[in-house]
């Protein structure tokens, strides 16, 4: 523990709270060890026993510090307590994970994870321990009986937090509450864990290295959703920049970050607790970064974009130094500029702008907290709760609220790949500024490009690209036919993969021509040579299909006949979307403004 603040905490405090039970190592790594006491909780316990988000100031914590942050107060209420109060049922439920956390001064986690000294104590018993302690926070210790021990603390300098069980333990505080409780004479099953390090080096924060614990828990369980696996997990790159690209609006200190509800970021399951206004999902952000920035989603497979290859990363499973390295880099560029994209488009600061007026009153403000943090701590209140259910009602309607603020295409995964996809083409932008500005072009970094590619992507939005098909000039609701949807109106190359060579290409086509560089320089005629092949490739997929089912009802002639009839058929129909694709690039023009007005969307 840091010296500057032990001596500011009264080591000399009482062990005022202690548990007896049998005692135990669950193993080392690290340079850390785990032991652990499995005793019972009896209702006094329970009182002294914390959830997360009990702790002072916890909400500040580090999104992949939230492991658990969460209480579905609905199932609480409506499941496990009724099922507790039940008299006609056995009630069994698995211990409480538990874990003594000491604090600070200030009541705040310590940092470090602490190095024990040796200890032998006595209990009133008169019982022999020999164990180790941190001097005015807890100590523990094993009798001559190998199995045997005793944990004791001070409640003035440690937290009792359950870092699994949290359910259980919210509905056990309810129970104890009511003076109709059936608790009195209740022992539960809890076990005690207590974290150090084995020697004086240098280890993860403590606060990490026990959600490290809390992920083996309920990993190999088979509890964590794909969600929040991505929320813990600090050995993928591509999990890290997820986790950091959430925190990064979770910190309120970045004024200029998008609004957190702009991610689904608690990784929910419960159709109670999902949340209906993100335009993101946390697995929709992780498919992003490894389907168009080059990152692999595979431990066994790992790679990094060339951005990050300098960085000098292990082969394999980030350990803490290189996790932390990785942290730092991508915090300096990539994290902010990719908020700085998405707030400078304008249909993002439209949609946040229109949900800010739904958000009004006191209802308002629960409701903006509910979607945001999900089931506020031991809050439960039905009224406002029916006021969350209209307003997820509102949104999930098939004409909603999102539906009707949004583009149709921007709305869907679809669209929004297609511009994700344009951003990730850092390269063709990069082309482009370098001869739009030519002397003048600046070093064309993270932040440029964001500033630069969503000035281009606005102007594309704005011509209607992504509006509903009623909407669509016939040009474009021709050139959309066989690349976004079918004759039969189903969505088609919604795909990662797929988008790049359809919605994407299309889009980036624009974006070229809307740059207004000249088309003949060399650099940009390979770009667009590949990316009419993509195009040519995806409609040739789709049209094939089409011609292949009309000529098959009515074709008199052999197979190979007809396959070469639908290859003809097929390559005819390409050749005249490629020539209505031609005819709309020569009747654009460049609309970008030099000085276009840049606004951030303000967090709410």
């Amino acid at each position: 523990m840091e010296k500057n603040k032990s001596k500011q905490i009264n080591l000399k405090a009482n062990f005022n709270r202690s548990k007896i039970g049998i005692w135990g190592t669950l193993g080392g790594g690290g340079k850390c060890e785990v032991n652990f006491i499995q005793t019972i909780l009896t209702g006094d316990d329970i009182d002294n026993v914390k959830r997360i988000s009990d702790i002072p100031e916890s909400q500040k914590w580090k999104i992949k510090d939230l492991f658990q942050r969460n209480v579905n107060m609905h199932r609480v209420e409506e499941g496990i307590i009724p099922y507790l109060n039940d008299t006609e049922k056995i009630k069994f439920f698995n211990p409480l994970t538990l874990i003594i956390l000491p604090h600070d001064e200030k009541n705040r986690i310590i940092k470090n994870v602490p190095q024990l000294e040796s200890e032998d104590f006595k209990d009133s018993l008169n019982l022999d321990y020999t164990g180790l302690t941190l001097k005015g926070f807890y100590r523990f210790g094993k009798s001559d009986d190998p199995y045997f021990g005793k944990l004791e603390w001070s409640s003035n300098n440690c937290y009792l937090v359950a870092i699994d069980g949290q359910h259980r333990l919210s509905a056990l505080k309810s129970i104890k509450e009511n003076p109709d409780n059936t608790f009195s004479d209740w022992k539960v099953p809890a076990v005690i864990l207590v974290v150090h390090k084995l020697e004086n080096l240098k280890t993860p924060d403590l606060i990490e290295v026990v959600r490290s614990v809390f992920i083996d828990i309920n990993d190999k369980a088979e509890k964590l959703s794909k969600a929040r696996k991505i929320l813990l997990n600090d050995t993928l790159p591509v999990d890290v920049l997820c986790q950091e690209l959430i925190e990064f609006s979770h910190n309120t200190v970045n004024e200029e970050a998008l609004p957190l509800n702009f991610f689904d970021w608690r990784g929910d399951t419960d159709d109670f607790e999902i949340p209906v206004t993100p335009i993101v999902s946390v697995i929709e952000l992780n498919s992003w970064l490894t389907s168009y920035f080059d990152f692999s989603s595979d431990e066994k497979n790992f790679k990094l974009p060339e951005w990050l290859v300098h960085l000098g990363l292990s082969k394999g499973n980030l350990d803490y130094k290189s996790c932390e390295r990785l942290r730092a880099k991508i915090n300096e560029e990539f994290v902010p500029a990719m908020h700085l994209f998405f707030s400078q488009l304008d249909y993002i600061k439209n949609y946040f702008g229109l949900l800010e007026k739904e958000f009004q009153g006191i209802e308002g403000n629960y409701i903006r907290e509910r979607e945001k943090y999900g089931m506020p701590q031991g809050n439960y209140d039905n009224k406002k709760e029916k006021k969350y259910e209209e307003f997820k009602s509102k949104f999930k309607k098939e004409n909603g609220f999102k539906q009707n603020s949004l583009p149709k295409w921007l709305a869907m995964d679809l669209g929004l790949r297609a511009l994700v996809y344009c951003y990730s083409q850092r390269d063709v932008f990069n082309e482009l500024y370098k001869i739009a500005y030519g002397s003048k072009a600046t070093l064309y970094n993270w932040n440029t490009h964001a500033e630069y590619s969503s000035n281009i992507l606005n102007e594309v939005i704005a011509g209607g690209w992504f509006g509903k098909t009623e909407d669509l000039t016939k040009e474009q609701e021709k050139l959309l036919l066989n690349l976004v949807y079918s004759g039969n109106n189903t969505t088609i190359n919604y795909r990662l993969d797929d988008v790049e060579k359809g919605l994407g290409a299309l889009i980036l086509r624009m974006c070229i021509k809307l740059s207004g560089v000249d088309e003949s320089k060399q650099a940009i005629v390979d770009k667009i040579s590949n990316l009419s092949e993509s195009l040519q490739d995806t409609y040739k997929k789709d049209l094939r299909k089409e011609v292949k089912a009309n000529l098959r009802a009515t074709y008199i002639g052999s197979a190979v006949e007809l396959d070469s009839e639908i290859k003809k058929e097929t390559e005819k129909k390409v050749k005249q979307k490629l020539k209505i694709l031609n005819d709309v690039l020569e009747n654009y023009k460049s609309k970008i403004p030099s000085n276009r007005t840049k606004k951030s969307i303000k967090k709410n």
